[in-house]
């Protein structure tokens, strides 16, 4: 039996015969010193080919598969998907039977609906609408039949008849600019009106001042008299008032409060002073923006006479959504509402300062806010009777005091549930003003 062994570089056969006449016949024919050389390259090439076969083998398999799937694709393609798509194109395209043609024939046919819809004896076809509309004896021809009294052209006709001719015609008296009642006599006199309107304007120096507060250059005369009012108001807490009317964009005075109001933070408000009415949207944008090109926590606007808030509920204080608004009426100059609505608006910046830092806030100071914001309306109605008394109105007056001395309580008490100590300004010096 032959045995093989492997060793450094190479194998070793013991024992090893192969009966073949082939084999025989090669190596007989070849010299005797050259049949060791000859074994060797034979059993080497006969190695590398048995290796390669197995290789090679393996494609071939490889390929045989891919083959296959190939044509297993191709036949299902031919039955499965190209049958289906050839079916689906007769069903829909075939002349005798497709949808397409069918359908179109039903439309465009002889018969189909749009030669009905052309066709002139049905009656229901436009032809013969159109005929009965635009035709000889048709609805639009009568309409416009001068001989036809209920037609267009003869009511014209006559109305114009009726109306235009001569001096006494309705339509000559209707562009009479002389007369006060004619359309052309109105317009007329409201265009006079105007013209009177632009020369006051032009002349008068209220309507001067008016078109100068409502120019973006803002005016000062209204801004020079809140000023010293709001230091007297400001002044008793240790606030400081910072003019910054002239830099012409919304809030005039900026309101520092004193810095141990809320320990480590800083706390503004600020005040917009205006001379001209204001709607209540643009209202609501001046207070937005105040607060927003001041960094300040509340806003405030006061208005120079009561016809110039947004509406009559908010004179002469109001709360609206992004503020307080109050009236400081440059002509009594009265400080009362600017004191009340100062607070308020003092007591806003610090609970909003306080919420964003994530202090909790008793309930007790919207209950005090509420009230003292119902007795400043109180004091309002009241102060709006006092100015049409002209006698007898001592006892009024001492009412209102009280109410007012009430109000300032209700807000002192809730400045303490906030935790404020400072004690706060009495009645007397919150309410002076510069004329006093």
């Amino acid at each position: 039996m032959a045995s093989i062994e492997l060793v450094d570089g190479g194998i070793r056969i013991v024992d090893f015969t192969i009966l073949d006449d082939e084999v025989h016949k090669i190596v007989m024919e070849t010299e005797a010193e050259e049949r060791e050389e000859l074994l060797k390259r034979a059993v080497k090439v006969g190695l590398i080919m048995c290796r390669d076969a197995a290789t090679v083998a393996k494609a071939d398999f490889v390929r045989l598969e891919f083959s296959k799937l190939r044509n297993e694709m191709e036949n299902y393609w031919d039955e499965e998907v190209k049958a289906k798509i050839d079916e689906a194109l007769k069903q829909f395209f075939d002349p005798q039977a497709g949808t397409l043609p069918q359908t179109l024939k039903s439309y465009l046919g002889d018969d189909g609906r749009l030669a009905k819809l052309f066709d002139e004896k049905d009656t229901r076809s436009l032809p013969y609408q159109l005929k009965q509309y635009l035709g000889d004896g048709g609805k639009l021809p009568d309409l416009f039949n001068e001989k036809n009294t209920q037609s267009a052209t003869y009511q014209l006709k006559k109305l114009l008849t009726d109306n235009l001719p001569g001096e006494n015609s309705t339509f000559v008296k209707a562009l009479d600019p002389n007369n006060p009642e004619s359309p052309a006599g109105k317009l007329a006199k409201r265009i006079e009106d105007k013209i009177d309107d632009v020369k006051n304007l032009l002349v008068g120096e209220e309507k001067v001042a008016a078109v100068k507060e409502a120019t973006p250059i803002k005016g000062g005369d209204y801004e020079d008299l809140v000023y010293p009012a709001l230091q007297l108001v400001a002044m008793p807490f240790g606030d400081t008032v910072e003019d910054v009317h002239n830099q012409n964009k919304a809030g005039d005075f900026v309101i520092h409060l004193d810095p141990d109001t809320v320990p480590g933070k800083q706390v503004k408000m600020v005040v917009d002073a205006k001379n001209t009415h204001l709607g209540l949207p643009e209202c609501e944008r001046v207070l937005t923006e105040s607060k927003a090109n001041w960094g300040a926590s509340a806003a405030l606007v006061v208005f120079a006479a009561p016809g110039r808030v947004p509406n009559e509920k908010l004179s002469p204080f109001g709360q609206l959504a992004n503020g307080f608004v109050c009236v400081y009426d440059r002509e009594n100059e009265d400080a009362v509402f600017l004191a009340a609505a100062y607070r308020l608006s003092r007591l806003q910046a610090i609970r909003e300062v306080q919420r964003a830092a994530g202090v909790f806030e008793p309930e007790v100071v919207q209950q005090k806010i509420m009230q003292a914001a119902a007795k400043l309306k109180e004091l309002s109605t009241l102060k709006r009777k006092i100015t049409a008394v002209t006698t007898g109105v001592n006892d009024l007056w001492q009412f209102t005091d009280r109410v007012q001395r009430e109000l300032f309580d209700t807000l002192d008490e809730a400045r303490v549930a906030l935790g404020g100590k400072t004690p706060l300004p009495g009645m007397e010096e919150a309410a002076a003003s510069p004329a006093s």
